[in-house]
């Protein structure tokens, strides 16, 4: 009786409490980090739109320097994809789908061992003294499952520290 009372109860009224909380958390992943960055969108633009370019800047490149990364052509623009294998990251395959000059980079990220798609985009809005605000955005893993819901949230807080960490590295290519 005792293992009911001190282990098996504990068990199941944790899983009741992260279902419960699952079911109010929200169905999709939505991810939104802007900064302004101390350079004119026409020299901003060019590090987005060039798939080559995102190893200046990207928050991702140093977690795995065993990494393999291809691309499909060194010519940014839409259609321009780019892949990779990663024992530690995993496998996943990023392609650029639409481009509006100085304005916004839209792709979609594809995140091949867990069969999960999601779309990104980054737009940049010209202020004051040569500035450019910068917007990254990620919204997809939509899923009616607390549990999921529950992963969404953890995921949505960890991209959004690398999208902060990625634009502060990107401030510091174009400055």
């Amino acid at each position: 009786m005792k293992f009911v009372k001190y282990v098996v109860f504990p068990i199941v009224a944790l899983t009741a409490l992260v279902i419960i909380i699952g079911f109010f958390m929200p169905k999709r992943l939505d991810v939104t980090v802007s900064r302004e960055l101390s350079a004119p969108a026409d020299e901003v633009f060019p590090q987005l739109s060039n798939l080559k370019n995102w190893e200046n800047w990207s928050p991702w490149k140093g977690y795995d320097t065993n990494m393999v990364v291809t691309r499909n052509r060194e010519e940014g623009g839409v259609g321009q994809v780019q892949e990779w294998e990663s024992e530690s990251e995993g496998n996943g395959r990023l392609e650029i789908t639409k481009i509006e000059k100085n304005k916004v980079v839209a792709y979609q990220l594809t995140f091949l061992d867990w069969e999960s798609t999601s779309e990104g985009e980054f737009n940049l809005e010209e202020i004051e003294n040569g500035k450019t605000l910068v917007t990254w955005k990620m919204i997809g893993g939509e899923t009616e499952s607390p549990f999921g819901r529950l992963m969404n949230a953890i995921f949505a807080s960890a991209v959004k520290s690398d999208f902060e960490s990625g634009l502060v590295n990107l401030e510091e290519i174009v400055r």
